[in-house]
């Protein structure tokens, strides 16, 4: 029997239907990354906005997933594993709405900005452009977990290469926040917003972990 034909017969429909609304939360969290990347200094309210829409979207997706977990149609011994899910992929729309807010709260700096500044804000881009990477790895994963638990494992190896890349441009981006004098305020945003593009990474690598975890306890 091929995997795609067996794994159809442990994959509950309830759990088919749970994957592909995490899949929703995730396409949201691409959404919300898009914003970023495209926003103009001019618009950073706009952009507040429509990032708020997005949590609030994925707040509604999140509640009907705890809901459909706490009616038991889920394999009883994973409940755990699949909040934590919910909870991980949530997580990475509430870190996008953190940044759109503090690139609101610190347009006069994006504005006024000089080499050092700009070069920062260039790194914060190459760090979200990574993000959109690896989420779309995920969701390729979250789709493969249903024809081949192989390709999860490459895509899962690969999401992994890309977070390991970003620390590394998270590293560079403190050192060079520290090399030079600016005030507290300046200092506090740019690490604020440095900290917050690297950590979605850590998130996406979980997310592909947990999945992964998942279906094998569900082929078990």
């Amino acid at each position: 029997m091929v995997w795609k034909d067996w794994i159809k017969e442990i994959f509950r429909p309830s759990e088919k239907k749970f994957f592909e609304k995490v899949n929703l939360l995730l396409g949201l969290s691409y959404q919300g990354t898009e914003l970023i990347l495209n926003f103009e200094v001019e618009n950073l309210n706009e952009l507040t906005n429509k990032i708020n829409r997005i949590e609030r979207e994925g707040d509604e997706i999140s509640r009907n997933l705890e809901v459909e977990v706490s009616t038991g149609t889920l394999t009883p011994s994973l409940l755990e594993d699949f909040k934590r899910l919910i909870e991980l992929c949530d997580d990475v729309i509430d870190k996008l709405q953190f940044i759109a807010r503090e690139m609101n709260r610190g347009s006069s700096y994006m504005r006024l900005r000089g080499d050092i500044e700009s070069k920062v804000y260039s790194l914060i881009k190459d760090m979200l452009n990574k993000g959109k990477e690896a989420n779309i790895k995920v969701r390729r994963l979250l789709s493969s977990l249903a024809i081949s638990l192989e390709e999860a494992y490459k895509l899962a190896r690969e999401i992994e290469a890309i977070e390991e890349e970003v620390d590394e441009i998270k590293n560079y981006t403190i050192d060079l926040i520290y090399s030079s004098p600016k005030d507290f305020l300046t200092f506090h945003h740019l690490l604020q917003l440095t900290i917050a593009s690297e950590s979605i990474l850590d998130v996406y690598e979980d997310i592909a972990d947990l999945s992964i975890s998942i279906m094998k306890s569900l082929s078990s």
